[in-house]
């Protein structure tokens, strides 16, 4: 009996192992089956729809590049299943076993919030939660905290009541808001006309968010050191506020304390902007700079050449992510390579030395980066597994590492890979950093003294430690 259970075990593999290794299909004989599976793409109203793909069976692919548009939408990833269903999202690298269809999740505006929906600026920090509210936390100079009261916040308070609240970004002394509606908003320092208003000077800051003009058009935000840089859904620029340096882009150096808008195109489609320096990308991926460059960070291979108005950086059309930092940018191209410029000093630019570039630089040669996030001295990322990285300055445990040591090549934060968004704070060496992870928590780490990390204490941390929340309130997004 036991050598003919055997036997029929041995009959049942040879009959069943070539319908396993022909599970993609289309070979015409068992002994040498086809292992190549057949990866499809529906856009669901969205455009481009990325070519089908033929792979070997067990292959891992990377997202398709551009990922598709579709206007008054926010892409949300690939999913497995036609339903959308969240645990059907798709995490890259894939591993393809199968045929298989990947269908593009969208979300329309009115409901959709920019990722990151966490911004940390300069010893505060700006976040919304799932529900639309917005919370913030840390330093209160200049009433950064926006609600009306002079009390530094070392765990997260809501601002006010509303819950409409879309996108957020945190600068050096103010901070900016979208709501759902579209609509501007902006409160904090105000000197040189940063929330543009109409006012600059002394005696104009804003305790508590005001709306700036009546237009409900806005679609991006982006807050520096003194100045605003911001998107219409047309994709015309418009920027205002603190200007030595030719940051807004009007082509003078003169401050601006109402939204201007910057030429006539209406391509632009990224924008990012750093202490002195502003970063956009136009809609056919192309790369554009203007603003200070005393350390090449506009990269166009000068330095100590400021530029008043968008000069195009380089011929390549192919860019899909930008930060700016203090003197540094950090950017992604749709491969997903890592690329840097500017100062390095403290080796923020992750290219294993502390000698500044003029002009983009490949970081390493992998191509799974995901999101970047360029501030002060340090730069953070995430890569398509869920992975943290860090490099430049730590002296205040910035990168998360659980050290004082300043990194000049990306070190792995953690084992963890379930981050999801990330936000690089601080316009001098004492800085943090705010990330969430997919579950919604909301963690910090970095300089503490303001109590911008959230966790309910002073103390400066040297890995991240989870914010301190209201239990009963949503989680963030």
């Amino acid at each position: 009996m036991k050598t003919r259970k055997n036997g029929i075990l041995v009959a049942l593999i040879t009959i069943l192992l070539p319908l396993l290794l022909t599970a993609c299909g289309g070979g015409s004989n068992n002994n040498q089956p086809p292992q190549t599976c057949t990866v499809r793409f529906e856009a669901n109203g969205g455009s481009p729809t990325p070519v089908a793909r033929s792979v070997r069976q067990g292959e891992a692919v990377s997202a398709p590049t551009p990922a598709p548009t579709r206007l008054g939408f926010h892409f949300d990833g690939w999913y497995s299943n036609p339903a959308l269903t969240p645990d059907a999202k798709i995490t890259f690298p894939y591993t393809i076993t199968e045929n298989i269809t990947m269908y593009a999740k969208w979300i329309s505006v009115e409901d959709a919030v920019s990722i990151p929906a966490i911004s940390a600026g300069d010893s505060f920090t700006v976040a919304l939660k799932t529900d639309g509210s917005l919370w913030a936390w840390g330093n209160i100079y200049s009433d950064l905290l926006g609600d009306s009261m002079i009390i530094s916040r070392n765990i997260p308070t809501q601002i006010g009541t509303d819950e409409d609240w879309a996108v957020i970004s945190a600068g050096n002394g103010h901070a900016i808001a979208l709501k759902r509606d579209g609509s501007l908003w902006a409160w904090g320092y105000n000197f040189y006309g940063q929330l543009g208003d109409g006012t600059d000077g002394f005696r104009t800051d804003r305790n508590s968010p005001i709306q700036i003009g009546i237009d409900k058009d806005w679609s991006d935000i982006s807050a520096g050191y003194c100045h605003t840089v911001a998107l219409k859904t047309d994709g015309s620029l418009w920027t205002w506020g603190w200007n030595a340096n030719g940051q807004l882009g009007d082509d003078t150096n003169t401050i601006r304390n109402v939204p201007m808008q910057i030429g006539k195109d209406k391509d632009w489609a990224t924008i990012s902007a750093g202490a002195y320096h502003t970063i956009a990308l136009k809609k056919d991926g192309s790369l554009w700079a203007w603003g200070a460059n005393g350390s090449g960070q506009l990269g166009d291979g000068t330095d100590n050449v400021s530029r008043y108005s968008p000069v195009r950086i380089g011929t390549e059309a192919n860019w899909a992510s930008i930060s700016g930092g203090y003197a540094h940018t950090i950017a992604l191209k749709m491969d997903g390579s890592l690329w840097a410029w500017g100062w390095n000093h403290y080796g923020q630019l992750g290219d294993g030395t502390n000698m500044g570039h003029t002009a983009p630089m490949q970081v390493g040669t992998d191509k799974d980066w995901s999101a970047i996030s360029a501030w002060s001295y340090h730069t953070i990322a995430l890569k398509t597994d869920g992975s943290l990285w860090a490099w430049g300055y730590n002296n205040y445990g910035q990168l998360g590492d659980d050290t004082d040591m300043s990194r000049n090549t990306p070190v792995q934060i953690g084992i963890d890979k379930d981050w999801s968004a990330i936000s690089a704070g601080g316009f001098d060496m004492y800085s943090h950093t705010a990330a969430l992870k997919t579950d919604g928590s909301l963690w910090a780490w970095g300089y503490n003294g303001y109590g911008e990390l959230g966790d309910g204490t002073f103390i400066t941390r040297y890995s991240p430690v989870k914010t301190m929340l209201p239990a009963s309130l949503h989680e963030f997004y």
